[in-house]
């Protein structure tokens, strides 16, 4: 009995010896994972401040305020162009530019007609050259 004891004892002791080892790689193991998952961790938290950043840059670019403060002149300049051309374009053409209209239109319906008879003229002169060659074409087929 006492035998079978020593071995109880052996087999306890060689147990504890295991058990403390797996615990040891364990332990190791659990620390490995936590300081990888603090390096992604703190990867991710660099990520967002940078988009963050970011994000506060391409909004001051956008801000009409920061615009004003940096481009005084330029943006002052725009707005007067703006203006400008907003009223004429609500105010129509004036009295000298309605006038100019109406003869520049006259002159360009006599041009248009003008070059609307040369263009009959030439279609004319091509549809009697195709039917000219069109009737050779015939004449010469039936010989």
């Amino acid at each position: 009995m006492s035998k079978k004891i020593e071995i109880l004892k052996a087999q306890i002791a060689e147990t504890k010896a295991e058990l403390g080892t797996k615990l040891t790689q364990l332990e190791d193991q659990v620390r490995h994972d936590a300081s990888n998952a603090k390096q992604s961790l703190d990867g991710a938290v660099d990520n967002v401040k940078t988009a963050v950043e970011n994000v506060r840059n391409v909004a001051k670019a956008f801000s009409i305020t920061h615009q004003i403060e940096q481009r005084p002149l330029l943006l002052t300049g725009g707005a007067m162009v703006t203006g400008f051309v907003f009223v004429r374009w609500l105010s129509g053409p004036s009295r000298r530019e309605r006038l100019a209209y109406a003869a520049e239109s006259r002159s360009l319906s006599s041009s248009i007609a003008g070059g609307a008879v040369r263009s009959l003229k030439s279609m004319a002169v091509s549809f009697l050259i195709d039917l000219a060659l069109s009737k050779l074409k015939e004449k010469i087929e039936t010989r």
